[in-house]
């Protein structure tokens, strides 16, 4: 972080722990590997290797400008910054236009594999069960009973 001076606290953490990557490092949807390695230690450091698991959270930012003579949004000229966080985007144009920016966050995908272990956890978020299980319960009726005046009303 070069300037400091202008964050919060809560912007400086959230910038120490966001790895930024520009756009030529990555290539669209894919598996990625993210390694951790300590460079250039002041001091001699005895460090043992070891695998770790991380959770990561991905947003996509665009810096775009309104294109008066093709009347389209670009990015032509405009690249995101590196003090891009998930609450703002930093563009760095290279002309003075109007810009805006854009972001993208992926849904969660769903683990199929521990989705069923959960069910046996039901007694621990019982409000929440029985609020689907009464939704459910009125869609069911509703659908009898809209079915039945269906009929009804091809008969008359």
């Amino acid at each position: 972080l070069t300037n400091k001076t202008d964050l919060s606290p809560e912007e400086e953490y959230e910038l120490r722990h966001t790895v930024f990557l520009p756009p030529g490092v990555h290539f669209g949807n894919g598996t990625y590997i993210i390694g951790v390695r300590l460079l250039n230690a002041s001091t001699p450091m005895n460090l043992t290797e070891y695998n770790s698991s991380y959770t990561a959270n991905m947003y996509v930012s665009k810096c775009q400008y309104w294109d008066e003579k093709r009347y389209v949004w670009s990015s032509e000229g405009c690249e995101v910054g590196p003090l891009t966080t998930l609450k703002s985007t930093e563009c760095l144009c290279r002309h003075l236009t109007t810009f805006g920016g854009d972001f993208y966050v992926p849904p969660n995908t769903i683990d199929f594999s521990t989705v069923f272990l959960k069910f046996k956890k039901l007694h621990e978020n019982a409000a929440v069960f029985s609020t689907v299980m009464v939704i459910l319960g009125l869609y069911i009726i509703a659908a009898v009973w809209t079915r039945r005046t269906d009929k009804q009303d091809l008969i008359k």
